[in-house]
């Protein structure tokens, strides 16, 4: 296979993949020309991706149920007959699974379902496949999870995934032009205006997007956080405390250690909808630090007045602190 692959329809994805399937595992003509191209095709689309790893779990199947039967002598002019006829009967069922995908496609798409928190609401969503998945403050995610397709879209906020491992059906989560492939892992992903984080607690996922074609996909290790503002996309590795504690939500509280001030109340913010604000450059980098309870915002100024010594001036719907 070579030149540019463009596919938009369902069935057509599901024949390319097919085809990539079968060209790279007939054998040694598989070149690198021929692997830059299907980087670029699976790069293009969360369904290529998606398409090309079920396809190819379906190969592996075959290949598993052909090497459990038993063999025996034959002539040596019989082997490559056999394995002609061999790879004719994978590539049949490589294909037959993507006409059965196809025809699937055809069917109903699986019902949408949309869940949303409140400032300061936490959510836990228990899927159809076994997946979990914890929504924290101000949060929207639309799902459509079936045993056959796992996809969800985070519009906003941040959520926790604990995704059932399903290496035949890959789980995918979408934000804007970026997007997340799992097979089974643990992971965070934040979307807000000014930048997008994806997070790795465990297990293996892919970060695409597709405003960045020249450094994409990303795989992530655990620890790895990626971080994808409309200007660039940065990966980073952080310490398991930097990651447990960014998780703290899901208890409900917040830990703060040496944060400056502006970066500690715009997260408090987050969580409230009477607003902390700061009044002036010294005093948002005054820093702060110890946990506090995500919607006491009461708590958290009074610990500022009483610790850090700040004015504090009460307003309707929020708080002012200064030096």
């Amino acid at each position: 296979m070579s030149g540019k692959v463009a596919v938009t329809d369902t069935r057509e994805i599901e024949e390319t993949a097919s085809r990539f399937v079968i060209a790279r595992k007939d054998g040694a003509q598989w070149s690198d020309e021929q692997q830059s191209v299907l980087d670029a095709w699976l790069a293009q689309s969360p369904l290529h991706r998606v398409a090309y790893l079920r396809l190819d779990a379906a190969w592996s199947r075959t290949d598993r149920v052909r090497a459990l039967r038993p063999t025996s002598p034959r002539p040596a002019g019989d082997e490559n007959r056999l394995r002609k006829f061999s790879v004719r009967m994978a590539a049949g069922v490589v294909l037959l699974a993507g006409i059965g995908f196809g025809l699937k496609e055809l069917a109903p798409a699986p019902a949408v379902s949309t869940y949303e928190t409140a400032v300061g609401g936490r959510e836990t969503l228990r899927l159809a496949d076994g997946s979990e998945i914890e929504l924290n403050t101000n949060t929207r995610l639309r799902t459509a999870v079936t045993r056959e397709r796992r996809m969800v879209w985070l519009d906003k906020g941040e959520a926790y995934f604990r995704i059932a491992h399903d290496p035949a059906h890959p789980f995918v989560v979408n934000a804007g032009e970026r997007s997340v492939t799992v097979l089974g892992t643990r992971f965070t992903v934040r979307r807000d205006p000014r930048a997008l984080e994806v997070s790795l607690i465990e297990g293996r996922i892919r970060f695409d997007a597709k405003d960045e074609p020249a450094h994409m996909p990303i795989d992530l290790a655990p620890g790895d956080t990626v971080t994808a503002t409309p200007n660039a996309v940065t990966l980073a590795h952080v310490s398991k405390d930097t990651l447990d504690t960014s998780l703290s939500w899901r208890r409900g509280v917040l830990v703060f250690d040496r944060t400056p001030l502006y970066e500690a109340v715009r997260e408090l913010n987050r969580y409230n909808t009477e607003k902390v604000v700061i009044a002036d450059p010294q005093t948002a980098q005054t820093t702060i630090g110890g946990t506090f309870e995500a919607t006491n915002v009461a708590g958290f100024v009074r610990v500022a007045h009483a610790v850090l010594g700040l004015r504090v001036q009460y307003r309707p719907g929020e708080t002012v602190i200064s030096q």
